[in-house]
């Protein structure tokens, strides 16, 4: 695994770990340090040129979607 490939991984870890505490009705407390802890580790990776801000949004995608699936879909009119 690359150093790059190792920094989204973790990245990963913190996005779903603040998705899934919002999910489960977490303390405001515990929500809001999880969401700030990935917020800062992208703006580092960002200040670093590690990743750009479309790959950090693809993968904020990809977590979310994992976990709530699509955030949109097909309506059918009844």
């Amino acid at each position: 695994m690359t150093e790059k490939q190792e920094l989204m991984a973790k990245l990963e870890e913190m996005l779903m770990e603040a998705f899934e505490l919002r999910l489960n009705g977490a303390s405001s407390g515990r929500l809001s340090r999880a969401q700030a802890y990935a917020d800062g580790y992208m703006n580092a990776l960002l200040e670093q040129g590690a990743a750009t801000q479309r790959e950090l949004l693809e993968l904020v995608v990809e977590v979310r979607g994992k976990l709530e699936g699509p955030s949109t879909r097909i309506l059918h009119a009844a």
